[in-house]
């Protein structure tokens, strides 16, 4: 599935790996719904999987599906490279999907905080090294496609937000955590 694939991607990454189970849980837990289109994305270039969209599904779900998945075309049309990067830098992000920061959640340790923070600057100076690079060091290019990723970030948390509100799960957030540590098998 697309959610075990990242999974064991995350669990290459040394930055991730140092973190305690629970905060690596929290971490997925608040920013899976940006990284999952995009994960969708990259294993369609890669693996040529498709949403194929049938049936519009209730309140055109679906077709809001496929197209969360889409949005990051334009900017990594042929470069997975970045795809990854991004990926990696939203995984770090402290606070993509929720309206607070996960450091004013109060439930990630000092620590987990300063070792997410040194991680999301590393991939941070990272993303825009490559765009620079993939620029020809032209920095006003570099700028235009930082800009276009932010633009597009904030659109698919506004797509994904629209997704989840029709979806609303009713397992109870005490329960998830649990869940997902045995089902994620992260420990």
């Amino acid at each position: 599935t697309p959610i075990s694939c990242l999974i064991m991607f995350f669990k290459q990454l040394s930055q991730f790996q140092q973190l305690p189970v629970d905060d690596r849980l929290i971490l997925l837990k608040n920013n899976i719904k940006i990284l999952l289109p995009m994960l969708t994305h990259l294993l369609n270039t890669t693996c040529g999987m498709q949403i194929l969209v049938n049936h519009p599904g209730p309140h055109n779900i679906n077709n809001k599906i496929a197209y969360a998945s889409s949005l990051f075309e334009d900017i990594v049309s042929d470069d997975n490279k970045l795809l990854i990067i991004l990926i990696v830098v939203f995984l770090f992000c402290p606070c993509l999907f929720t309206n607070e920061s996960l450091y004013d959640a109060g439930n990630i340790n000092n620590h987990s905080r300063q070792l997410i923070k040194y991680a999301y600057d590393e991939y941070i100076q990272l993303l825009w090294y490559y765009i620079l690079e993939k620029s020809l060091d032209q920095e006003d290019q570099a700028v235009l496609t930082y800009m276009k990723i932010v633009t597009t970030f904030l659109h698919l948390q506004n797509v994904t937000s629209e997704i989840y509100g029709i979806v609303e799960c009713s397992v109870q957030v005490d329960q998830l955590h649990m869940m997902m540590q045995s089902v994620l098998h992260l420990t």
